[in-house]
C-alpha cells in the first residue's frame, strides 16, 4: 500500500492500519517529483495508494 500523506496523525493511523492488516507500506513523499513517484509505484507494484483529497491530483492518471 502506498501512503502519500502529509506528516501528522492521519499518516500514523494509516501506517498502523496497514501493518495491523498484515500489509506492507511504501512511504510516498508528496514533495517528490511526479516522475519519481510514478517510478516508485511501478517498481513496487503497489495495488493501492492511500492519500488525502488535497494530494489526489498527483496520483490520478
Amino acid at each position: 500500500v502506498g501512503l502519500a500523506l502529509d506528516r501528522g496523525v492521519e499518516m500514523m493511523v494509516a501506517l498502523l492500519a496497514v501493518l495491523k492488516a498484515g500489509g506492507a507500506y511504501l512511504p510516498l513523499d508528496p514533495d517528490y517529483p511526479a516522475e519519481r513517484l510514478a517510478h516508485m509505484l511501478r517498481d513496487s507494484g503497489a495495488a493501492l495508494v492511500l492519500t488525502q483529497g488535497s494530494l489526489l491530483d498527483q496520483f490520478t492518471p
